[in-house]
């Protein structure tokens, strides 16, 4: 989280350098000047970041123009990331200019944008500083671009140090959903009421869920639990297991979270009602099951083991 921080500052003082570049007062008496970049196609900006999602793609568009009354001759160079483009452009008067390049987003990164503007004019007299102030202008800027990543955890990322890693001996079939596991349940008991929500660190973007990395990260889980068996039921905690689940649906990686929840008996017609807020780990994203184990007494006979379970997608925000 400290580099976290580290690195949310980073991004926006690049957005404050941005603006100070902006102002070039020198630009006023120059042939032909750069009067911005900008970059388009992003979905959203947050905490300074151009947040795009796997493969979008961009277009950094830098806006030239001819300040003279008369034509001018100029080559353009713009760059992005490496990469470079160089026009040579006839103005008219006080013509302005456009001139774009594409990418595509793959990877969350600080990207440094450049323009010069050159023109094909060396004025002889006089010389030293104001030749300088008539020939090139020049702009930068950086953009730091981040992902909106909702794909699993690669099998790459398998094992992980400090944790239950598995393979299973045959692939599960993952969705999104609440239910009681296992079934079936002692008759005349119910769990439902199942519910998922996000309490900390997570960003909301088109109906998905991601997760910051810099941030913590807590995930509220509920349930009720009726209990009809003609007799009072106690319920103990056994165990709070977060897996996730890898791309390949073979792998799983797992650690049980440590929670207090104290005995509860529910008598005979009753419910009970709670809910859990759970940390997510910094390795814990894509597929997530978190199951709440429980053995449950009826006369103080052990009836069943097992709980809710809940089995939701946190995708992450990959932040540069």
């Amino acid at each position: 989280m400290t580099i976290g921080k580290a690195s949310e500052l980073s991004n926006r003082l690049s957005t404050l350098a941005n603006v100070a570049n902006a102002i070039k007062p020198l630009a006023v008496i120059k042939y032909v000047v750069v009067e911005g970049l900008e970059l388009k196609g992003y979905r959203a900006i947050y905490k300074s970041v151009h947040m795009c999602t796997p493969g979008d793609e961009l277009v950094l568009t830098g806006y030239y123009k001819n300040q003279r009354n008369r034509p001018i001759l100029a080559d353009l160079l713009q760059e992005f990331d490496g990469n470079r483009v160089k026009h040579h452009v006839l103005f008219m008067p006080q013509a302005p200019y456009q001139l774009e390049m594409k990418f595509k987003v793959s990877e969350p990164k600080k990207y440094v944008a450049k323009a010069e503007a050159r023109p094909r004019i060396r004025p002889l007299r006089p010389r030293g500083l104001v030749r300088e102030v008539l020939g090139t202008d020049v702009a930068s800027y950086n953009y730091p671009v981040g992902l909106f990543d909702d794909r699993p955890k690669p099998v790459s990322e398998y094992p992980v140090a400090g944790v239950d890693n598995v393979r299973l001996d045959v692939a599960y079939s993952f969705r999104a959903e609440n239910k009681a596991y296992p079934t079936p349940l002692p008759s005349g008991l119910a769990i439902d009421g199942m519910s998922v929500s996000a309490i900390e660190g997570v960003v909301v973007y088109a109906g998905k869920w991601f997760k910051d990395p810099n941030v913590n990260n807590v995930i509220r889980v509920s349930a009720r639990i009726m209990n009809n068996t003609g007799s009072s039921v106690t319920i103990k905690h056994w165990g709070l297991p977060l897996s996730v689940l890898y791309e390949d649906n073979m792998h799983v990686s797992q650690v049980n979270v440590s929670i207090s929840f104290p005995d509860k008996t529910i008598p005979h017609g009753q419910s009970y009602s709670y809910y859990l807020d759970v940390p997510i780990p910094g390795w814990a994203y894509g597929r997530i099951a978190i199951a709440h184990a429980l053995k449950v007494y009826k006369d103080g006979t052990f009836v069943y083991g097992g709980g809710p379970l809940w089995q939701f997608e946190l995708g992450r925000l990959r932040m540069p």
